[in-house]
């Protein structure tokens, strides 16, 4: 009897285990997949500076590449209320700011608009950096290939 009854709790036990680790709201990454361009040329904007606050703190910087395409991972328990705030510096754009609710993996066109600002040519990038107390990361994990189709941009 007693050998039954420590059998039905370790499978108990291993049941719950197993459907606890398929639940997808413990993810631990969200991947944030954003394009830069200027609103009315179109234009590619490159090495935009990309910040990401949640709550009072940033929790991310990230730089989009020669595409405009910035992809970055932020680890779910720095998400304070589901929610983000993208602050993203492109060279001659004005600074563009924005709320996101984040609950799963977020892909967005982030429109920039030409205008008056500090950074005015990509050359500046670790002027910017300096001037906004972010380290210029070297190596960061990245992974390699695709998981989904390319980052590109509605017509």
């Amino acid at each position: 009897m007693r050998f039954a009854k420590n059998l039905l709790f370790t499978f108990c036990f291993l049941f719950l285990i197993g459907v606890n680790a398929q639940r997808p709201d413990l993810k631990k990454d969200i991947t944030v997949t954003l394009i830069t361009y200027e609103k009315t040329t179109n234009d590619t904007v490159r090495f935009s500076i990309i910040e990401v606050f949640s709550g009072s703190n940033r929790i991310k910087t990230s730089v989009s590449d020669f595409d405009g395409i910035g992809v970055f991972k932020i680890k779910v328990k720095d998400i304070f209320d589901e929610n983000i705030r993208l602050k993203v510096h492109g060279p001659k754009c004005v600074i563009f700011e924005k709320k996101y609710e984040i609950k799963d993996d977020l892909k967005i066109e982030i429109p920039l608009k030409y205008g008056k600002t500090e950074y005015v040519d990509f050359t500046e990038l670790h002027i910017m950096q300096s001037k906004l107390n972010i380290k210029p990361v070297f190596s960061e994990e990245l992974e390699c290939g695709f998981e989904d189709q390319p980052v590109y941009r509605k017509n």
